[in-house]
């Protein structure tokens, strides 16, 4: 299956704590445990049907990492889906 999602998760940070030369601390694994919850099927299905393709964001809130799926961004890629699926209409 092909879809395009949407998010402000920092796919550099990911790939930063997967290279890391030393063991992860507690609140680098909870990170990768909330981005790879994020990337399961089960939730990119869902958020393809249910949210425009918008599928949240792991950040860091005061060091602590933790998923959000903030309204301002869901509200943009729903737009941004409208205009596309308008443009191609055209």
């Amino acid at each position: 299956m092909h879809f395009v999602t949407m998010t402000n998760t920092s796919f550099s940070e990911v790939k930063r704590l997967l290279h890391l030369d030393r063991e992860l601390t507690k609140k680098e694994q909870d990170y990768l445990k909330l981005f790879y919850n994020q990337m399961s099927d089960i939730h990119l299905r869902t958020c393809k049907s249910k949210f425009s393709g918008y599928i949240g964001t792991v950040e860091r809130n005061s060091n602590t990492p933790s998923f959000e799926m903030n309204y301002e961004d869901f509200a943009a890629t729903k737009y941004i889906r409208q205009r596309e699926k308008e443009d191609n209409e055209r």
